[in-house]
């Protein structure tokens, strides 16, 4: 497959900016135009929108990783920390900007972290381990080991991460979902594009939650969240 009979899927895509200066161009240009390409193709043939092998398109998807949450997002390449993240912020937003009910808004996190898949290369089991972890029952309200536990790492995250936004947009009087900043940067001919959470150019919500440890720990990455969480403002 080469560049040229691809050029157009560039202005397809919205290939306008660059949003990892630090990442080598040849990874961006084969993902940005060839591998996205490949994927939308798939999707189409396995969505009935376009004409193709159905089981090829199935492997293909398979093959990098390829697949859709409980909220029918595509996602690829994925890890538990990255989907942990993701319900994060969709937590947040559900209860801040949509007005959901905490309990309502914690169910779709908690089904997303569940919709995760691993990619044929990682360790399904060491994923799953680390999943079982953050949705076990093992901490009380004060995010300590408890015989008698309440809530689970997870839970206590998402809290913690909802409290954190909660006082850093405390005094104002709008606050909006994630939008799209664009600006230069020097030695960069496309564009850099960020897309800051919560308030607009403002602040972005840094979770410091459910990072690496012991399955066996006796206290939870969510607990020291408790005097780690932070906003960083711009």
């Amino acid at each position: 497959m080469s560049f040229q009979s691809n050029s157009n899927q560039f202005k397809k895509f919205g290939y306008f900016w660059h949003s990892q200066p630090s990442r080598p161009d040849g990874i961006t240009f084969f993902d940005k135009g060839v591998l996205r390409p490949a994927l939308y193709k798939a999707r189409s043939i396995i969505n009935g929108e376009a004409e193709g092998d159905l089981d090829a398109a199935k492997k293909e998807l398979k093959l990098h990783g390829s697949y859709q949450d409980s909220l029918g997002t595509n996602i690829t390449n994925d890890n538990p920390n990255m989907m942990s993240g993701r319900a994060a912020q969709h937590y947040a937003d559900a209860v801040l900007l949509h007005e959901k009910l905490p309990s309502e808004a914690y169910g779709d996190a908690l089904n997303m972290l569940h919709s995760y898949q691993s990619s044929h290369w990682r360790d399904a089991g060491a994923d799953k381990r680390v999943i079982e972890h953050r949705t076990t029952l093992r901490y009380g309200a004060d995010g300590k080991a408890s015989k008698e536990p309440v809530a689970c790492e997870f839970e206590l995250v998402l809290g913690n991460a909802l409290d954190g936004v909660r006082e850093a947009t405390a005094g104002d009087n709008r606050i909006v979902g994630e939008v799209e900043l664009n600006g230069l940067l020097p030695k960069c001919i496309l564009p850099y594009k960020a897309s800051p959470t919560i308030k607009r150019a403002r602040s972005n919500l840094k979770h410091n939650g459910m990072g690496r440890q012991t399955l066996t720990s006796r206290e939870p990455t969510a607990y020291h969240l408790l005097s780690k969480s932070r906003i960083c403002f711009r």
